[in-house]
């Protein structure tokens, strides 16, 4: 399904495995089959240390999934609204819809 070490650990809220795995370089715009990329994850989990290193390693913020998600809709969806202002302090795209 395209889970990497990446993924999972942003997903798990592990801040430190993500912050070892990206300085070995794991790649920060890396997605699922789904398109769910880590920040993703970190931004449904409302994990704003791993959101934030994920974008200031390059991740791409407004990643869709298949279904049109993006991390700024699943930050709001779940509520974290730490994130969502984050993400939004970083240029997310505050139009976005699903599909």
């Amino acid at each position: 399904d395209g889970t990497t070490p990446l993924i999972l650990s942003a997903a798990m809220g592990h801040t430190e495995c993500v912050r070892e795995l990206l300085a070995q370089g794991a790649d920060p715009a890396c997605c699922r089959t789904t398109g769910t990329s880590a920040l993703f994850f970190a931004a449904q989990g409302g994990f704003l240390d791993i959101a934030c290193l994920l974008l200031d390693c390059g991740a791409d913020i407004d990643a869709p999934s298949t279904d049109g998600g993006t991390p700024l809709f699943v930050a709001c969806q779940c509520g974290h609204l730490p994130v969502a202002q984050e993400l939004v302090r970083r240029g997310a795209n505050v139009n976005s819809c699903m599909k």
